[in-house]
């Protein structure tokens, strides 16, 4: 073989015994010791031990040292004591295992959040569906301070009707008196002047249902209900009237003038309008449940 200098290598020596090629180790370095009890477990102090055998203790340490040192060592990570290695190994254990709990911290701190988030959604979601519609409330709030079975009965007795079914009327009353910020008792009067609480009526001039409407005029106040077709619909027909006598009022700026407006008679005596405020006050006055009101 020629070395790069140009020199001729002699290439009758063995490989392990040419110098500068390998480390410096004992012939007997190619065997590696058995790892025993009496060896501490590490493997390198059995080299070292095997290294000196059958020669100079002192020479077989220095063997083993050098040994260590040569190219073909162990890394640097293999020689460590193995119980310093074990604390690696635990260590990154203890560091997977602090990101796997952090990171299921993370998540179950979202689903609590989800959870309280749904939670809240739902209570809020079953106090809604527990609190009182509008409807029930105004009926509560008419009932609280006036008795509407007496109103009931008295027109039952009077014109002859159902006394559940005009209870029922009454009720509608209270719920639309209150959607229009009118006095329920005006739309009661009214309603006693123009049908005599009967659902069916009509008149030669095609007014229709408890309050008399003319349906083809007010087709478009009937249009979110359903049409002309429910006209005689007493919840429908109470709340088509209220909203009539709430437009006029508005326009005439007196209770007097939008029920004269009501009525198509603007400029008309006022027989219609003293009937409807004389007897809104006397039914006012018979059912309330507080003295002096």
């Amino acid at each position: 073989m020629t070395d790069p200098a140009g020199k001729t290598e002699n290439t009758d020596t063995p490989p392990a015994e040419r110098p500068g090629l390998y480390p410096a180790l004992p012939a007997a370095q190619g065997r590696l010791a058995p790892v025993t009890a009496e060896s501490g477990g590490e493997a390198v102090a059995g080299v070292g031990e095997e290294a000196g055998a059958g020669s100079d203790p002192e020479a077989g340490k220095a063997s083993g040292s050098e040994a260590g040192g040569g190219k073909g060592a162990l890394p640097a990570a293999s020689r460590r004591p193995l119980w310093l290695r074990r604390r690696s190994i635990g260590a990154l254990g203890l560091f997977g295992l602090g990101g796997v709990i952090a990171v299921a911290g993370l998540w179950g701190g979202l689903w609590s959040d989800k959870d309280a988030s749904d939670n809240g959604a739902q209570s809020a979601s079953d106090a809604a569906a527990s609190a009182p519609s509008p409807s029930e409330e105004a009926i509560r709030t008419f009932t609280d301070n006036y008795d509407a079975e007496k109103i009931a009965n008295h027109y039952a007795a009077r014109f002859g009707r159902n006394p559940d079914e005009l209870l029922s009327i009454v009720h509608h009353t209270a719920v639309a008196a209150r959607e229009n910020k009118l006095s329920p008792f005006l739309l009661l009067a009214i309603i006693a002047h123009e049908s005599r609480f009967l659902p069916s009526a009509r008149n030669n001039a095609g007014a229709e249902g408890l309050m008399q409407i003319v349906s083809t005029v007010h087709k478009k106040r009937y249009a979110p209900y359903g049409g002309i077709r429910m006209a005689y619909l007493p919840e429908v027909n109470i709340r088509i009237g209220a909203t009539i006598l709430r437009d006029c009022i508005a326009l005439t700026k007196s209770v007097r003038g939008g029920l004269r407006c009501y009525a198509g008679a603007i400029n008309s005596d006022d027989a219609f309008v003293d009937y409807v405020l004389g007897e809104a006050t006397m039914i006012k006055r018979m059912a309330s449940l507080s003295p002096g009101r």
